[in-house]
């Protein structure tokens, strides 16, 4: 389910069913130039948006968290960090963190190292040279090696 679209009310109904959050993680500008602009952006946001459909039920689908290329590793990697770590307030232990740049790949396995510190449940998975179908099935052993 899409965040973005829930109602309070619909939240507070799902929260007991709801563990995993999917975090796209796009970058506008950066390597390589010829790219058009934001296309990273645009296509980590449709395999989030493709898996989210295709394993609803499980998951909050989270807008796309934007990387501008030019800044800062660690404050990016602390500001992701902060973000899903507030997801343990409505019972969320695992998240997924998609990115496809190699340029903010640092930056979120930093987050996903310090999330898994506090046990949570972390993935974090470049859209690069997998299929959909690949994603899905890291998710699905995410959920299945429960402790």
């Amino acid at each position: 389910m899409k965040i973005t679209e829930l109602t309070n009310e619909q939240l507070e109904q799902l929260k007991p069913y709801i563990d995993t959050v999917l975090v796209p993680i796009g970058t506008v500008g950066g390597e390589p130039a010829a790219e058009r602009f934001a296309q990273d952006l645009w296509e980590v946001r449709q395999i989030a948006s493709a898996i989210e459909q295709r394993i609803a039920g499980r998951l909050y689908l989270f807008p796309e968290v934007v990387f501008g290329g030019a800044g800062n590793d660690s404050l990016f990697s602390d500001y992701l960090y902060h973000l899903v770590l507030t997801c343990k307030d409505f019972g969320a232990d695992k998240a997924v963190l998609l990115y496809r740049q190699e340029s903010v790949c640092q930056a979120v396995e930093q987050s996903a190292l310090r999330l898994r510190e506090r046990q949570f449940q972390t993935l974090a998975v470049s859209v690069l040279n997998r299929t959909e179908q690949q994603i899905v099935d890291q998710i699905v052993a995410l959920w299945q090696n429960q402790n």
